[in-house]
């Protein structure tokens, strides 16, 4: 009997399009060939190379194989798999090799292909396409599009059938017979009613549902929302795709005419019922979901004793020059376009690339709201874009077809169809502006009135274009590198801005979503109060050199643990027991802010419990608990060289507990539970004391924050509202001739009825 050891790994990918591959691998083998040990299927890691497109597994393969025969010997199988922009894991492509019998250590590099469905093809024109089988052994040619590979370790080899297999697997291009022209006709798309994606064909059309995710800006439109109940007709003409599109749980013992899976690629054979029979047509039955999976909390107590018991502690990578089609509508995701020079390019600003220095170029996409940030340091004149003129010296065009036509007309770009920027020049906040033109400049390293940040708002009308565009710049002075921020928002001509705000989730919180807070202004009010814009729990985030930024705070983020610090400074005269107290009342501001600090004292701090909010009153919201108040009784002391502060709070701890709504699986939307804050001991801290007279001590501590989010969902347990009873009526002479009253037939009068009954039950 001989044996056969495969030890290597599969180790990467290559040529592929996409960025974000993970690989199935199976090995198959005949009667005559047994596995001792390991594992004959398996998948690697998902891996991502947004640069090269070569991502790198190294998933290890270690098998042992007796057999008594070399016939059927063992075949490799692998599938590639990648996840698109939506989170869906979709399959690419297949390959097979043989795996060498000979001894030794191999590099196999094999083809994966994928094939194609005619049927697909009925309705065009240009279906036919061709598929290169072909090995791919030593050099790829052009039309190579993905490889695998497999490299391997040292083998046994004194055993003439251990094997080593590293796999690189290779998948030739799928040739098309659509021309370049026909290639531009077919992504042109046009307004219609309804709209149409145009990658796969999808009907866009408005519709309203008992839930709404992603409606999550109230009193407006949501981009590519096809449920929400502010967008009409004409918003939808923009829409690339609709966003609350989900594939559906079917149960089996219902019939269904139309193919809803026009693929299967799974190993699992798809149920299908034959010719309707007996099938429920149509049910008036509720819906029903999970089971309710939270958590009892019906006291501060409980709450406690949870926390206690239980818790403790894209980039784009532009492969050529972007083309504009004159005739195509702005949607969603399309390049947005400028008139610079007359010629028309792509409006760009800076992000950061393999370090944290302004090096690559992000590319504005309609309606496609945007934050970005990245490290300016060459502080010279020959760096536009530390001027303002640099993003406002062009005009945008409003819509691509009105500017064909007047264009062609005129040979002119007229001024409601080329926009020029309406320009405002701010300093420290976008609040304060006023457009009275700046003078810039570098001398030395040093640099006066440059962009330390830009924020773009336009607003726009769909389908119907831009309407008008701002530019707000921030102006300041530096001599050291900076970090040069850039915003993008987009905003619907006719919506009330007085009105609209954020969600957070819709209904529950989405995670990376702000907690919205708010406050009682009586203890014994019912009414809660919250800043539409502002009304979000925060924490005290560090600057320049490590100092708490008096303005700027980190947005807690739904699900999102974290650990901040940063120090709070005071410059003191005369050090005194007032000193103390003075920078207690600092630290406390800069830790719980000035609502949350005032809520403490009267335990009448909120959370919402959904991201939606739908009442002001305390049902829709949950009260935060505190494990003490602050007292804020502080001591100084004098000891020699040494001034000191006994009793300081420096450190706060959030605790938020959540579990996942009871809706359909669909969604991932969570609901808060309860939330605790606990204060850190109170510390001595103690600094040296100034020497000469009427000088100055500086009092320097460190603020620590954490967040921690504890899910505490059941497991879901889906299930299907039980079907109808049926009343069946036989026509009167359905047993007709078995009438004639013989024991004998009448046991096969009854043998008739339980069959019946059983293909009934068995079809229903």
């Amino acid at each position: 009997m001989a044996e056969l050891h495969i030890i290597g790994h599969i180790s990467s990918a290559k040529n592929f399009k996409q960025s974000h591959l993970l690989c199935k691998w199976n090995f198959y083998v005949g009667n005559g060939w047994k596995i001792v040990s390991g594992q004959e299927e398996g998948q690697t890691q998902e891996s991502c190379d947004i640069y090269t497109n070569n991502p790198i597994w190294d998933h290890p393969i270690d098998l042992h194989y007796t057999t008594q025969t070399l016939q059927n010997s063992p075949k490799l199988l692998l599938q590639v798999f990648c996840r698109d922009n939506y989170g869906r894991i979709l399959f690419l492509s297949y390959g097979v090799h043989n795996v060498p019998l000979s001894p030794g250590s191999h590099i196999l590099e094999c083809h994966t292909w994928k094939p194609i469905d005619t049927l697909i093809c009925i309705n065009d024109t240009n279906c036919s396409e061709s598929i290169d089988s072909t090995i791919y052994t030593q050099n790829p040619t052009v039309n190579d599009l993905s490889t695998l590979e497999i490299s391997s370790n040292d083998i046994e080899e004194n055993n003439p059938f251990t094997t080593i297999i590293p796999i690189d697997i290779t998948s030739s291009k799928i040739n098309s017979n659509v021309t370049e022209q026909e290639e531009l006709e077919l992504t042109s798309t046009t307004i219609s009613s309804p709209a149409v994606y145009p990658d796969n064909d999808e009907v866009l059309i408005l519709e309203e549902k008992e839930i709404c995710e992603c409606n999550l800006i109230k009193f407006s439109c949501d981009i590519n929302c096809c449920c929400d109940t502010d967008c009409n007709q004409f918003h939808l003409s923009a829409f690339s795709h609709c966003q609350n599109y989900h594939v559906k749980v079917y149960d089996s013992r219902y019939c269904y005419n139309r193919n809803f899976i026009l693929r299967n690629n799974t190993a699992f054979i798809l149920e299908k019922l034959g010719n309707n029979l007996f099938c429920i047509l149509y049910d008036n039955l509720p819906s029903t979901y999970n089971i309710d999976n939270d958590l009892i909390i019906n006291s501060e107590k409980d709450l406690w004793r949870v926390i206690q018991n239980k818790y403790k502690w894209k980039m784009e990578v532009s492969t050529g020059l972007p083309k504009y089609n004159l005739s195509k509508y702005y949607q969603h995701g399309d390049i947005l376009w400028k008139l610079h020079n007359k010629s028309i390019e792509s409006i760009d600003l800076l992000q950061p690339g393999f370090t944290e220095i302004c090096s690559f170029r992000k590319t504005l996409r309609y309606l496609e709201n945007w934050k970005g940030a990245c490290i300016q340091n060459d502080l010279t004149n020959m760096n536009q874009y530390l001027f303002a003129i640099t993003f406002n010296n062009f005009t945008v065009i409003k819509s691509l077809p009105l500017f064909n036509d007047t264009f062609i007309r005129r040979q002119a770009c007229q001024s409601n169809i080329c926009l020029s920027m309406r320009t405002h020049y701010c300093r420290n906040s976008f609040s304060a502006c006023n457009g009275t033109k700046i003078s810039s400049f570098c001398i030395n390293s040093t640099c006066t009135n440059i962009v330390k940040g830009l924020k773009y708002v336009i607003t726009h009308n769909g389908s119907a274009g831009i309407s008008n565009i701002d530019a707000y710049f921030d102006i300041g002075n530096t001599s050291h590198a900076f970090y040069q921020y850039f915003e993008v928002q987009y905003n619907w001509i006719d919506v009330n801005k007085t009105k609209i705000f954020a969600r957070s989730g819709n209904p529950g919180y989405i995670m990376g979503k702000p907690i919205i807070f708010g406050i009682s202004r009586a203890n014994k009010s019912n009414e809660i109060f919250f800043n539409k814009t502002d009304g979000f729990l925060t924490l005290p985030l560090a600057g320049k050199n490590g100092e708490c930024n008096q303005i700027n705070r980190h947005i807690i983020a739904f699900g999102e643990d974290v650990k901040l610090r940063c120090s709070a400074r005071l410059l003191i005269k005369n050090f005194t027991t007032l000193s103390c107290t003075e920078l207690q009342n600092l630290t406390m501001r800069l830790l719980m802010k000035d609502s949350l600090l005032n809520a403490s004292q009267h335990y009448n701090a909120y959370v919402s419990k959904l991201g939606n909010i739908a009442k002001k009153d305390t049902t829709d919201w949950l009260q935060i608990v505190f494990d003490r108040i602050p007292q804020n009784v502080v001591i100084a002391h004098t000891i020699g060289k040494q001034i000191l502060c006994s009793g300081l709070l420096t450190s706060v701890h959030f605790n938020i507990l959540y579990s996942k709504l009871p809706e359909p699986k669909t969604l991932m939307n969570h609901k808060i539970l309860g939330v605790g804050i606990t204060f850190g001991k109170e510390e001595d801290i103690s600094w040296p004391k100034c020497i000469p007279k009427n000088c100055t001590d500086i009092l320097n501590i460190d603020i620590i924050s954490h967040v921690n989010f504890y899910d505490v969902s059941k497991p879901s347990k889906y299930h299907f509202v039980g079907g109808p009873n049926l009343d069946i009526m036989l026509p009167y002479d359905f047993f007709y001739p078995f009438l004639n009253g013989s024991k004998e037939i009448e046991m096969l009068n009854i043998f008739v009825l339980l069959v019946i009954y059983l293909v009934l039950h068995a079809s229903i």
